[in-house]
């Protein structure tokens, strides 16, 4: 077979799936490294850690807007496992990074499309949009123990 026997690539949504710490996150670092220069709108999930311990994860604008999605101190009543979770500052970088216009944009990257994020309705909304709309996207989706495989897209239209 040769290239050129190989059918069309239709789909321009990319999930990359694993278990936590499995390296997605460093994938998405390298692609947005690998398209600098580009136009790129979305955000990378980084662990917070205290004393080698995982406390919380902040998530980061590609146009640098830092906030705390999650933290084990947290006050908020909107939990996934022992961490609460700060929907308000998700929407916030939500606002600023996946509500870009789609003219302008090359690629919208999303690490991660998660049960934390999921907490959010304009987080659900803005990413069912970018999936839908004709730019390139590329996410993450974490799997957890023995998770089947489901089709991320289906799964954020569904809701939390």
């Amino acid at each position: 077979m040769t290239n050129t026997d190989l059918p069309p690539i239709t789909n321009k949504n990319v999930f990359l799936s694993g278990r936590p710490s499995s390296g997605k996150t460093t994938v998405m670092e390298m692609l947005a490294h690998l398209l600098a220069g580009r136009h790129l709108a979305g955000f990378l999930t980084l662990e917070i850690r205290e004393h080698g311990q995982k406390v919380g994860f902040k998530a980061v604008g590609l146009n640098g807007q830092r906030v705390i999605l999650a933290h084990v101190r947290s006050h908020s009543h909107r939990r996934v496992g022992r961490y609460g979770v700060g929907v308000e500052r998700l929407d916030s970088l939500n606002a600023e990074e996946l509500d870009r216009p789609v003219n302008e944009m090359d690629a919208f990257l999303v690490d991660e499309i998660g049960k934390m994020e999921r907490l959010s309705p304009q987080f659900v909304a803005a990413v069912g949009r970018v999936l839908d709309g004709p730019v390139l996207v590329i996410a993450t989706v974490a799997l957890k123990g023995g998770a089947r495989r489901t089709n991320p897209a289906r799964k954020m239209k569904a809701g939390p």
